[in-house]
């Protein structure tokens, strides 16, 4: 018998959504889904020469003012990793009963300029209260097409991460634990941190991209960087070697971290991506000389196993663990 599992916090644990949660779907009905794991957008041809591709994300916490900020980086990022354009968004949004009307038009605002900004458009949205929700939820779907085919990933291929580690946890301790902050950083420095909100997006990445060189693109999220290499094994079907001291990271970041005693590597990491290639040394190098972060930090292989090197130690991967941001009760 089965021993059934607990959602816990997040995404629910990898053990429950694939016995539970896509288990259940049969495998011809997952249309432009692959297996199901490691991706959150999906594409879909109907015959007419387009290809057009879906991203979903769901936020939840007590940051509620930048909610839809969040979400639609997401959503825009998972449209770009896929190689397809934004055209347009479908929110839904849920609020507690008792919630002010205030906080609803500053969500609709938010979201009117995000979409001025990238020329797209709001296909419909949807508003409810609730008793049985506790804090508000922005939950979005965004709709484009894609213009840029993803290779088929071959054992050998370079992993290039591109970006840092844990930005987007870190903006969010900015802006939600500044009071806490104070009391150890100078006012410079937590500015500085703050300023990462401004590479909350992997537009200008995929905009440095060589249009010949096959690339996969897989762009972070929740459960930070081990759960974005967790995905990518899966989404590839094969294993990987990453050198954990190459993953690039800030000193902002290792700082904050360590003062709120969290995991980096496990903190939520909009704004960067990992770029899968052949020849991952000239993408990096491209990258660097338009001034963005970019290191080769492993390969493909075409064992299963999940390895992180560490210095002279060797560990497998764990299966993706609650994001850190829980911990601080910015995500609830």
């Amino acid at each position: 018998m089965i021993e059934m599992s607990q959602m816990g916090q997040g995404n629910v644990p990898y053990n429950v959504a694939k016995r539970s949660v896509l288990g259940p779907i049969k495998r011809e009905r997952r249309m432009g889904m692959g297996d199901g794991f490691g991706q959150t957008s999906a594409s879909f041809d109907f015959g007419k020469g387009e290809l057009v591709t879906v991203s979903s994300c769901c936020v939840m916490g007590s940051q509620a003012e930048d909610a839809v900020m969040y979400a639609f980086r997401q959503a825009e990022n998972e449209m770009l990793a896929a190689g397809g354009e934004l055209t347009g968004v479908r929110p839904m949004f849920l609020f507690p009963s008792g919630e002010e009307e205030t906080l609803a038009a500053a969500w609709g605002n938010a979201l009117d300029g995000l979409c001025r900004e990238r020329g797209c458009f709001v296909f419909g949205i949807q508003a409810a209260g609730s008793q049985g929700v506790l804090s508000p939820v922005c939950m979005l779907t965004g709709y484009g097409i894609r213009n840029r085919e993803c290779p088929k990933v071959l054992p050998g291929w370079d992993i290039v991460a591109v970006g840092h580690i844990g930005t987007e946890g870190i903006v969010m301790l900015t802006r939600g634990k500044r009071e806490s902050l104070e009391t150890r950083f100078a006012f410079e420095f937590i500015e500085k941190a703050a300023s990462f909100q401004e590479e909350l997006s992997i537009r200008h990445m995929m905009e440095a991209l060589d249009n010949d060189q096959p690339v996969l693109v897989h762009a972070l999220g929740e459960g930070g960087v081990f759960a974005g290499l967790w995905n990518l094994a899966e989404r590839t079907g094969l294993g990987l070697r990453v050198r954990l001291l190459d993953i690039p990271v800030r000193q902002e970041t290792v700082e904050i971290s360590e003062f709120f005693e969290l995991n980096p590597y496990q903190m939520m990491a909009q704004g960067m991506a990992f770029f899968v290639t052949e020849h991952g040394e000239d993408l990096a190098g491209r990258m660097r000389s338009l001034g963005i972060r970019a290191q080769v930090i492993g390969k493909m292989t075409d064992k299963k196993a999940r390895v992180i090197v560490n210095g002279e130690e060797e560990r497998f991967l764990d299966r993706p663990a609650a994001d850190e941001m829980y911990k601080t009760g910015i995500l609830v």
